[in-house]
């Protein structure tokens, strides 16, 4: 598969799976055997899982919308660094929802196997959604 479409298939992921909440696009989009290497999402494997872990940040976060800031691809990897924003309105991570809204900032990487992301490593300012959250104060 071309850089090109390897961009293209990240951008789809996070266009419509994560903001538009398309997750029947996660079959055609995701492998089988998917690991994704997050630490707020320790053990995250394969399809069933990443469809739950969208379906519960969809749900504390109903107007979650990631835009692409920027993308570069090599052979399988597609690396996009993006902002996130979205109003705090249900649980998640044991946080009831606060109502509030936040904007951070993250970077994933993602390794492309016969058209499907196969593996990722997704890196987000979870310390600044926790200030904005209001979990954890703000430094002084």
């Amino acid at each position: 598969m071309a850089t090109e479409d390897n961009k293209a298939l990240a951008k789809r992921w996070l266009e419509e799976v994560w903001n538009q909440g398309d997750l029947s696009l996660v079959d055609e989009l995701i492998a089988a055997n998917y690991v994704l290497h997050d630490p707020t999402c320790p053990g995250l494997r394969g399809r069933t899982g990443i469809k739950e872990s969208v379906a519960q940040f969809r749900t504390a976060f109903p107007d979650l919308h990631f835009t692409i800031e920027d993308q570069v691809a090599e052979r399988e990897r597609v690396v996009t660094r993006y902002s996130i924003e979205g109003t705090h309105l249900g649980p998640i991570m044991g946080i009831a929802a606060t109502g509030k809204h936040g904007t951070i900032t993250g970077i994933d990487i993602y390794r492309i196997t016969d058209g499907k992301i196969e593996e990722a490593w997704s890196n987000w300012d979870t310390l600044r959604l926790l200030q904005q959250m209001g979990v954890i104060p703000f430094m002084q």
